[in-house]
């Protein structure tokens, strides 16, 4: 929190072939210049699309707490 930056993620990604998901977001926290073009979100729907369709993933599964332009 002193940098300005907390994350989450929903532990249950380590035991799924979702994990993708969780690559993906804590690459765009550790590494937030090398991994712009990197969207979880879209990852998750495309797995919705793709296979998910009858009972597709909906929810919040990681987040981030940063601070705004103010500095709070």
């Amino acid at each position: 929190m002193r940098s300005g930056r907390a994350h989450g993620l929903w532990h249950n990604f380590y035991d799924a072939p979702t994990n993708i998901l969780a690559i993906e977001a804590m690459a765009k926290w550790f590494y937030p210049e090398r991994f712009q073009d990197v969207d979880p979100h879209a990852t998750l729907a495309e797995i919705n699309h793709r296979f998910l369709v009858a009972l597709p993933m909906q929810g919040a599964y990681w987040g981030d707490v940063t601070r705004n332009a103010a500095g709070q």
